[in-house]
């Protein structure tokens, strides 16, 4: 028993020494991987910072071909952290580094306004999008959770809904069945012209909206998320008093056409609010005002996007749903438009990986 003991007890050291020694190798090999690649990330950083200063122009061409080179090798760089589990943190900034280095690399090869629009729409905002799946899901669950919770509480409470919904709200649990249908079918018959004044006061509220929930990030995110999450309530109260009155997917048809592209909106917004939360909380090795000066670009990258889907979103409403459409073809459109956005923030970015990935595959093979 006492010899087995100390065998038992020698193994167990051989096995904390060969831990404790593939601990310090793991330790040393990242050091190593940072010290190796962090002049190329500090080159790439300063080129931006000198570009944000100064434009192309000054900046002399075997720079200029020097930050193609710098760009692909971060991005080589990055594909390698990611196998990396505790890397978590390297793998952000590198991240950052990568969109912002992006935005010059891949400018507009016109000056004017209408190609640097149409690059920022086929590539920006999609690929902004993209940087920001955490923010953007909690914007999202936020939206989804008041939905709920206030559906949930005026079903069993029907009085609740007064203490969401604002005061003078005709579609109320008080309103008859026939009341709520002529709401649902009000301004079918209005003029083109009133449509088109309704087209631009929808577009001007929701886009107020949007950047209120994108501006009050800086105060940590809270406002934010109360923003959010209200108007998740909202929709959850009315839903109940619809679907309480047997016309919900009177309802939902008429919410659905729009309201795919608004409420996505509205979550990209909330979620670029959090980025500027999440650099006020969390700044880093930075101070807060340069956190949050740095993640101000990419975040109005999403929230200048949120403004064209609000363009669509208000057409869709002012036009589209005041029209005679049946349920289903109001479904339909709702179903296309989901298709779309999805393809639209998918295929974009993907496309644009494709077509740089074998001057990308050539660059990593070299990397150090």
């Amino acid at each position: 028993m006492a010899a087995a003991r100390i065998q038992f007890t020698v193994s167990d050291v051989k096995v904390n020494t060969i831990l404790v020694a593939t601990a310090a190798m793991n330790q040393l090999s990242t050091i190593e991987f940072r010290r190796r690649r962090e002049d190329d990330w500090k080159d790439l950083e300063n080129l931006c910072v000198r570009f944000e200063k100064n434009g192309w122009k000054r900046i002399p061409a075997k720079e200029l071909e020097n930050f193609g080179a710098l760009y692909r090798r971060t991005a080589a760089h990055l594909a390698q952290v990611r196998n990396r589990p505790k890397e978590k943190r390297l793998e952000g900034m590198l991240n950052q580094l990568l969109t912002r280095a992006h935005g010059h690399l891949y400018r507009p090869t016109a000056n004017g306004f209408w190609a640097r629009l149409g690059h920022y729409l086929l590539h920006g905002f999609p690929e902004a999008v993209q940087h920001f799946p955490r923010h953007i899901l909690l914007s999202a669950l936020l939206l989804v959770g008041g939905f709920f919770i206030s559906w949930l509480a005026v079903n069993q409470n029907p009085d609740l809904y007064y203490a969401t919904v604002p005061i003078g709200e005709l579609r109320s649990p008080g309103a008859s069945p026939l009341e709520l249908q002529e709401s649902l079918t009000a301004g079918r018959d209005s003029s083109t012209g009133s449509k088109t004044v309704f087209f631009g006061f929808l577009w001007q509220h929701n886009v107020k909206i949007s950047l209120l929930a994108f501006a009050l990030g800086v105060l940590a995110g809270i406002p934010t998320a109360l923003l959010i999450f209200y108007n998740g309530m909202l929709l959850g109260a009315m839903t109940s008093v619809f679907q309480s009155a047997g016309l919900g997917t009177a309802w939902w048809a008429w919410i659905a056409g729009h309201g795919v592209t608004e409420l996505t909106a509205i979550v990209f917004a909330g979620g670029a609010g959090f980025v500027l939360g999440e650099a006020v909380l969390w700044p880093k090795n930075r101070s807060r005002a340069e956190a949050l000066n740095r993640a101000a670009k990419p975040a109005l990258a999403v929230v200048g996007g949120t403004v064209v889907m609000l363009f669509v979103a208000a057409l869709l409403e002012a036009f589209f749903r005041q029209s005679e459409a049946s349920n289903t073809v109001r479904f339909l459109v709702a179903g296309i438009s989901a298709l779309l956005w999805l393809a639209y923030f998918g295929a974009m970015p993907w496309l644009k990986a494709r077509r740089d990935f074998a001057t990308l595959n050539t660059d990593s093979t070299s990397a150090p």
